[in-house]
């Protein structure tokens, strides 16, 4: 289901008060914001609960906000591509060199923007005086958060 109509949809079975929350939501991002908006008496904790609930009627909150906002798949593939060539200047030779840290970050945060990562734990474990060696640990979650 596209998110236009996912939202033309869910609309017909929102109160009033929902329908304000993600009109406020939709301008801002913020749920707990939009909650207090649309929920003037809430307090602050509350707001964020009243947030969550409602987010949580949709089936992917953050792509939904992005392509209501004009941030398509094709926008962020688009992102990915230019990140993946990002470049450095050496600051005392001036020498352009592949910056590997800056592509590596804009992969793994698109991957979780798109839910397409699965969460994973790592635990690094450095050993070494002259000789370094590093263990890295991974355990990964499932749907249902078990490791």
């Amino acid at each position: 289901m596209s998110t236009k109509s996912e939202i033309e949809n869910l609309l017909k079975e929102l109160t009033p008060k929902q329908i304000l929350f993600f009109q406020e939501w939709l301008k801002t991002g913020n749920g707990v914001k939009a909650a207090q908006v649309a929920y003037p008496d809430a307090t602050y904790s509350s707001a964020g609960v009243l947030a969550h609930e409602n987010l949580k009627l949709i089936k992917n909150p953050i792509k939904t906000f992005l392509e209501h906002n004009g941030i398509s798949i094709g926008y962020l593939t688009k992102i990915l591509v230019e990140a993946t060539q990002a470049e450095r200047r050496d600051q005392f030779s001036g020498e352009m060199y592949k910056d590997h840290r800056t592509r590596i970050d804009a992969v793994d945060r698109l991957a979780r923007w798109l839910g397409i990562d699965a969460e994973t734990n790592k635990t690094e474990i450095n050993i070494g005086d002259n000789r370094s060696i590093t263990f890295v640990i991974e355990t990964s979650k499932d749907e249902n958060n078990n490791f």
